[in-house]
């Protein structure tokens, strides 16, 4: 049997992902220093309520600072709650909310993290 694949590359997808490393770039993540805990929370709230892109952009990119930060601190339980929070943010920002996107990862974040 001879299968062919077709790979669809959708330029949604791709002008996201090169917008976020921009982003990552020009904001220079500090990794070396825990971003400020009251900061996050807020900026993650904030796109969970307005559901701009912008907003969970910034979010995604706070939480991947702390995320690489936690990772290296080998807090690992604090660093797939952030993982699954920025899937969230993720769906947020796709519209992709086929499943309710709940606050309860936020809640996670808060008692692993912080």
């Amino acid at each position: 049997m001879h299968f062919n694949l077709k790979l669809k590359i959708n330029k949604h997808k791709i002008r996201f992902l090169i917008t976020l490393l921009i982003s990552i770039y020009l904001f220079d993540i500090k990794i070396n220093a825990l971003p400020n805990k009251s900061y996050i929370l807020s900026i993650v709230d904030l796109c969970f309520s307005s559901k701009m892109k912008k907003d969970c952009i910034k979010a995604l990119i706070e939480l991947e600072g702390l995320q690489i930060k936690k990772a290296e601190l080998g807090e690992y339980s604090c660093n797939t709650r952030i993982l699954a929070l920025q899937s969230d943010l993720i769906m947020i920002l796709h519209d992709l909310e086929k499943r309710r996107v709940s606050k309860k990862m936020i809640r996670e974040v808060k008692k692993f993290c912080f």
